[in-house]
């Protein structure tokens, strides 16, 4: 077999960067998508007309669950008049939890996406 008396350690790491820059093109394109993605769904959640059908679901759903599991409003009667405010209020403190958490953690995401972009950039330089 035939080996090359030319070739130099140097070559190696040469190969290996070729290799991290073409990772690193791979890469910038994802992340770009990933960080414009955040962004959508952080606009989406921080709209609070988004999550209105939502809140009607949840409200139908949680009150066709009562009329099945307390079909003589034995229960509902007992609570009063309030039980379905109180879930509503209760939703809204629920919601404006999540949707306080899901944007800290989409804004968590955007600065750990944006590190690696730049790291992606200077691996390439």
């Amino acid at each position: 077999m035939p080996t090359d008396q030319k070739k130099r350690p140097d070559q190696a790491k040469k190969s290996n960067d070729g290799i991290l820059n073409a990772v690193a093109l791979l890469a910038l394109p994802w992340l770009n998508f990933q960080c414009k993605m955040l962004e959508f769904m952080k606009a989406g959640i921080e709209n609070a007309d988004n999550i209105k059908p939502f809140k009607a679901l949840a409200q139908h759903e949680v009150h066709a669950l009562m009329m099945i599991l307390d079909p003589e409003r034995k229960f509902r009667n007992s609570t009063g008049d309030d039980l379905g405010k109180k879930l509503e209020r209760v939703y809204d403190e629920t919601v404006a939890k999540i949707a306080s958490g899901s944007i800290s953690f989409i804004e968590a995401q955007q600065k750990l996406i944006a590190s690696l972009i730049d790291a992606a950039k200077k691996g390439r330089t």
